[in-house]
Formats: C-alpha cells, sequence, structure tokens
C-alpha cells in the first residue's frame, strides 16, 4: 500500500510541475504583444508542456484539458448564455400570445354583455 501511496504522490507532483509550467508560460505569452490569438496561445502552452517531459504518458489527457479548460469554459459559457436567451425569448412571445389571446377574448366578452 505505500508503494501505491508513493505513486499517487509522484503522480500528484508531476501534475503540480507541469500545471505551473503551463501556467507561467500562459502568462508569458499573454504579457506578449505578439500573440493575441487565444488557440495559437493554446498550441504554444501544449507544445511547452509535453516538450519538458513532465507529463506522463498517463497524464496526457489530463494535460491537454488543463490547458484548453479556460476556453472550454469561456465557450460553455457563451452557449449557456445563447440558449437562455433564446428561451427566454421564446418564453416571452409564448407569454404575449396568451395575454393577447385573453384580451380579446375579454373584448369579445364584454361586447357581447
Amino acid at each position: 500500500a505505500s508503494r501505491d501511496d508513493e505513486s499517487v504522490m509522484e503522480d500528484a507532483n508531476a501534475a503540480r510541475q507541469w500545471q505551473e509550467l503551463a501556467d507561467s508560460t500562459l502568462a508569458s505569452l499573454r504579457s506578449a504583444e505578439d500573440v493575441s490569438d487565444v488557440r495559437e496561445t493554446e498550441m504554444l502552452v501544449l507544445a511547452e508542456v509535453l516538450s519538458s517531459g513532465l507529463v506522463p504518458e498517463t497524464s496526457l489527457e489530463d494535460a491537454v484539458e488543463y490547458v484548453f479548460q479556460e476556453r472550454h469554459n469561456d465557450e460553455s459559457t457563451k452557449l449557456l448564455t445563447e440558449q437562455y436567451k433564446e428561451r427566454i425569448g421564446k418564453l416571452r412571445e409564448r407569454l404575449n400570445q396568451v395575454v393577447d389571446s385573453k384580451t380579446s377574448a375579454r373584448i369579445e366578452l364584454a361586447e357581447r354583455l
């Protein structure tokens, strides 16, 4: 069991090292004025992290997800916001139809009385 514990600790330390490298590389690229494209920046960060030798083969997917997580979160937020606005628009339209229908029904009822 202690060997498994050591392996888990080694994996956690390795992850922390490549995550710190990713974060510092991203910060450096963002401060450079010649790199403004998000995808290009992500690819440069990913290349730096993967070429560093800090990412074990078993953590390659984790490294890719880590590098792309900010854009993924931004895109998810944008998509959810758009869907919410679309749903609200449809609900507003349907509510207006219901209100118009009830108004027409009241007018007709008032005219019959």
